[in-house]
């Protein structure tokens, strides 16, 4: 299954593409929770994306970089279409989407599942996120914390509508909705 992983602010700003950086301090509860969720998982993303990890590739995880480079300790797709193979020979994985932009407005069409934080702030950033069309998905989980950072955080999942009905067959393929801070 696609899933799709961000956070963002209140005005659906996900970064500065001036820093390759989140605008906002660090969110550990939101930390664990993209950790929880795509720990064991494949990760798709960017090489911008894949440049801003401080620590090179993500531990635990199968990273896939969309690109025309060559890179080392990862694997390298350079259209969409590969995606879709990579999907077809790992069916017992999810797929998540870290970004960025583009990757995210090309594979929403894709996915079958957004897991969505919302940082009840306003941060300065030119990367934002489309709205999410309510027609094309529901809301199947939804939390919020206050950050150890100050802020409030939502935690949301958001299923495509048509797939809802077989909410109970894709749900033990999604990783756990846990979102204890550690």
């Amino acid at each position: 299954m696609i899933c799709l992983i961000w956070a963002q602010d209140l005005d659906g700003v996900i970064g500065n593409s001036k820093t390759n950086q989140l605008p906002w301090p660090r969110m550990p509860e939101d930390l664990a929770y993209f950790k929880e969720n795509t720990t064991g998982q494949i990760v798709v993303m960017g090489r911008k994306t894949f440049e801003s990890l401080p620590n090179g590739p993500l531990k635990d995880r199968t990273n896939v970089v969309l690109t025309k480079k060559k890179l080392p300790e990862v694997i390298t797709i350079k259209n969409l279409s590969e995606l879709q193979l990579i999907q077809a020979n790992n069916l017992d994985q999810n797929i998540f989407i870290i970004g960025g932009v583009q990757m995210y407005q090309a594979t929403l069409p894709l996915a079958k599942r957004i897991y969505r934080t919302i940082i009840s702030g306003h941060f300065s950033g030119d990367l934002i996120m489309p709205e999410i069309d309510k027609r094309k998905f529901e809301t199947i989980y939804t939390k919020s914390l206050e950050s150890l950072s100050g802020f409030s955080l939502k935690f949301e999942v958001l299923q495509k509508i048509k797939d809802s009905n077989t909410l109970k067959e894709t749900s033990k393929n999604c990783p756990p909705l846990q979102i204890d801070a550690k």
